[in-house]
């Protein structure tokens, strides 16, 4: 009897002791214990699957930068640091541990980034064709340091330099990309080639140059939107973000000028202030620089009519300067397409598609094609918002974490869908409408322009469009859920807690995949 009630008083101190805890104020350290012992399961999982001498090792490398995360963002928090400044701090870290993660040729069509940014380096801004092949005479040994396909044939590669016999390297699907696109690889290239170094220190050179674009440009749209910084935030440390943003690819300036375009907009809205000479060339470099990324970006440049007449002297000036800006931005691409459009038969041919006949299949059969067109998304919805976030990594076999995928989801429809104060929505209806248009527009060119050049004859699904392609539009979607400027942005530390485990669970992944 004694022993039971002792129990029991034992069982009631603990109870009202529970009672007491202001679970509320503890809320964060429960969420990252919990997501931290995850990510841990999931490096002791890839450590098994390895050797065992790496399971320790790794172990307490992630336990021991898990506790710094928590101790210093606990401190940058009641220091209450702006988000685009902690933002700019973990996106240093993170992006160059993915630039030394993964070996060359492992991300996709990495190959024929270098190649082509290798072109542009040599202020060759047009390829050259040679009947169904498209390219450019370049050393042999780049063939070694992209065939590497683990650490120790990196190394091994390390000293290849741009010598000995050339041979023509085809690379028919980059040459379809505007110059533009790889000018800051280009000049990474360009100074590795000048200092005379080997291959591989030319493309960490232009890795590095291509990802300081992204953060400069990204640290200003987060500085400076008026709302939705988590949502940006957010975007900018998917891990697919992060490995493109960190590679040659032109995804990174198409990423990085689409969220710079939306958040000058935001900013011009809340603002309303007459623009100087810098506003009118940053809109326009911006403009010009996505819609030459791909085309089928082109319509996301006409949310340059949703800011207000009082950003210009008045209306008459705002509809010149608009009028002018899409006419030379239209006109760039046009030039482009006439350029680039001989490079279609070559690619077609290594596709096995016809764009002139899928053309005109669809001109002639809209709805067959609307149906193909549901078909697809039918089919692989799932896969593009996995792909979207980062479920699979590298050349699309580095498989992350389907936990944190679904996380990641969930904070990307509460940012989107959350309005951040009380306050009236920052678009009109009217507004609403004509960007949703532009969201829609921009999708069915999407859908439209890899039907015509990479799908198959008469295909009943459309090839080659991945989930990273609708990042440059998940700014211009939280627009639409936007409302009046406030003050009051405070950092989410449960979102930048997912995503900087999620990050560091995928950098532990390319690290464990090519040891």
């Amino acid at each position: 009897m004694f022993h039971n009630k002792g129990v029991r008083i034992t069982m009631i101190k603990i109870l009202n002791l529970i009672d007491k805890i202001d679970f509320k104020k503890y809320q964060f350290q429960f969420f990252y214990i919990l997501i931290s012992c995850i990510s841990l399961l999931y490096i002791l999982k890839m450590a098994f699957a390895i050797e065992k001498k790496y399971c320790i090792f790794l172990a307490i490398i992630v336990l021991m930068i898990e506790i710094f995360y928590y101790f210093f963002l606990q401190k940058k928090v009641k220091q209450r640091i702006e988000i685009h400044k902690l933002y700019l701090i973990l996106i240093i870290g993170i992006g160059l541990l993915y630039i030394f993660a993964f070996p060359p040729s492992q991300i996709p069509d990495e190959t024929s980034d270098y190649l082509r940014s290798l072109e542009v380096s040599e202020m060759h801004l047009i390829s050259v064709q040679k009947g169904k092949k498209v390219g450019r005479k370049f050393s042999r040994n780049i063939y070694k340091v992209f065939g590497s396909k683990s650490y120790d044939d990196y190394l091994e590669n390390s000293d290849e330099k741009l010598v000995g016999k050339k041979d023509f390297m085809i690379f028919p699907n980059k040459s379809l990309y505007a110059f533009i696109c790889y000018i800051p690889q280009a000049i990474g290239i360009g100074i590795g080639r000048i200092l005379k170094l080997p291959i591989v220190y030319q493309l960490l050179f232009g890795k590095l140059i291509n990802f300081s674009l992204f953060v400069v440009l990204t640290y200003l749209s987060i500085k400076y939107i008026p709302t939705k910084k988590n949502l940006l935030l957010l975007i900018c440390m998917f891990p697919i973000t992060i490995q493109e943003a960190t590679s040659l690819s032109a995804d990174c300036m198409t990423i990085a000028t689409s969220i710079s375009l939306v958040s000058f907009i935001a900013w011009a809205r809340n603002k309303k202030m007459i623009f100087k000479r810098k506003h009118y060339i940053s809109l326009f470099l911006l403009s010009v620089c996505l819609s030459l990324c791909k085309i089928v970006y082109l319509p996301i440049c006409f949310l340059t009519l949703l800011i207000p007449k009082e950003n210009f002297k008045n209306l008459k000036s705002k509809l010149f300067y608009c009028t002018i800006l899409l006419l030379t931005v239209i006109m760039f691409n046009l030039i482009w397409l006439k350029i680039s459009s001989a490079y279609l038969i070559a690619f077609n041919d290594l596709r096995n598609s016809n764009s002139q006949v899928q053309l005109a299949y669809i001109i002639t059969n809209p709805i067959s094609y609307l149906v193909i067109l549901f078909n697809t998304i039918d089919i692989n919805i799932y896969s593009y918002l996995e792909q979207m976030v980062g479920l699979y990594l590298g050349p699309l076999t580095i498989r992350t974490s389907s936990v944190f995928v679904i996380l990641t989801l969930g904070l990307l429809v509460y940012f989107i869908a959350k309005k951040d104060t009380k306050k009236e929505s920052e678009l009109s209806n009217i507004e609403k409408m004509y960007a949703l248009l532009i969201i829609i527009g921009t999708t069915l060119l999407i859908f439209t322009s890899l039907y015509l050049q990479w799908t198959e004859v008469y295909a009943k699904v459309i090839d080659g469009v991945q989930g990273r392609y609708f990042i440059p539009l998940l700014p211009l979607i939280g627009l639409l859920f936007m409302t009046k400027n406030d003050k009051n942005n405070k950092i989410n530390l449960f979102a930048l807690t997912t995503m900087f485990l999620f990050n560091l669970l995928s950098i532990m992944t390319i690290f464990t995949t090519y040891i």
